[in-house]
């Protein structure tokens, strides 16, 4: 399939435009004085109106959801979604922002290491050479060379 230069040029816009508003996660869970639980419900109650409304506007409100299309991927998938938010917003709740980043920058090493590993997909050279700069960076972070946080002195230091 043919991607159009308006229709790339839209998805990089809409790329850009999520990890901007990505990026605002951990001051808003911060600036939310609610325990984790009650921020995963809303949250949750939000994006589920959100995408509801999207999918009836795509497809009409009599596709909105087919649970008998669903299968085991996709519920692993989901599964794998909601322990993963679960996870991200009470590392937010209890512990430094740019910890959880420095955390978050390394998924996509992970990401890359089990598409290696399950798929043998191999990175292109390009994508190693941004993975090594990406990597640089989380060490520079947990190391402390570029001041705080310290990631190996705030988490291993004796009590």
């Amino acid at each position: 399939m043919k991607i159009s230069q308006p229709q790339a040029s839209l998805g990089r816009l809409l790329v850009i435009g999520s990890a901007v508003a990505w990026s605002f996660a951990g001051t808003f869970t911060k600036g939310v004085e609610a325990n984790v639980w009650t921020v995963l419900f809303w949250r949750g109650l939000l994006a589920a109106g959100m995408m509801l409304a999207y999918l009836a506007w795509r497809h009409g409100p009599s596709d909105i959801i087919d649970a008998t299309k669903l299968g085991a991927p996709d519920l692993a998938g989901a599964t794998a979604g909601c322990v993963a938010t679960i996870c991200f917003i009470a590392a937010l709740k209890n512990t430094a922002i740019a910890n959880v980043g420095i955390i978050y920058a390394t998924a996509p090493f992970a990401a890359a290491g089990i598409g290696w590993l399950l798929m043998q997909e191999r990175p292109a050279l390009a994508t190693m050479v941004a993975a090594g700069f990406c990597l640089v960076g989380v060490v520079v972070m947990v190391s402390g060379w570029a001041g705080t946080p310290n990631l190996t002195a705030t988490c291993w230091r004796s009590p």
